[in-house]
Formats: C-alpha cells, sequence, structure tokens
C-alpha cells in the first residue's frame, strides 16, 4: 500500500503496548486527521492532536511505546478508557 489517507475532522490515535513486565497499556490520542500530501513512501495519515505535538511526541518515546498505530475516524477515547478499566490496562492519555 502506498497512499495518503482521506480527511475527517474527528479522530483517534490508539495502540496497545506492553510494559516490561508484560501488562497492557493503552496509548489514547485524539484530534483531526489533516488534508495532507503523503509525507513518505508508504501509507500515511497526518493528525493534528489535541495535545501539543512536540510534547506528546517526547513523553511517548520517552515512556517507550513502540511505532505505528490504528487511526479511527471518530473520537473513541472515552470507550477505549472504559475497555482498558475492564481489562485492567494501563492508560496513558496524550
Amino acid at each position: 500500500m502506498n497512499f495518503g489517507c482521506e480527511a475527517f475532522p474527528e479522530a483517534t490515535i490508539f495502540r496497545i503496548g506492553r510494559e516490561p513486565d508484560g501488562s497492557f497499556r493503552f496509548f489514547i490520542a485524539e484530534g483531526e486527521a489533516l488534508d495532507k500530501p503523503r509525507q513518505f513512501i508508504g501509507t500515511s495519515i497526518v493528525i493534528r492532536t489535541d495535545a501539543e505535538s512536540r510534547k506528546l511526541v517526547e513523553q511517548s518515546v520517552l515512556a517507550g511505546f513502540e511505532p505505528h498505530f490504528v487511526v479511527m475516524k471518530g473520537r473513541h477515547g472515552r470507550t477505549l478508557e472504559q475497555l482498558a478499566k475492564m481489562l485492567g490496562a494501563e492508560i496513558c492519555r496524550y
């Protein structure tokens, strides 16, 4: 696949990660998918997050989150937080 994704007004970025002890954690951020050209070879999308982008990147890298995320249309952060609580996973909200 080699294309840029379409823009949409509400977006959720999500990833299930793992801690060194094997426990799960949820990366959750919300924002807007922008109408921007493809940023690199492969499938890509540009998101303007609600959180300040530099801070989000720095904190998530320091936290050791793996690359590659799911991007969903709509704001699903609250639902994902509820799922994390049911599964006993840590919530990392950005």
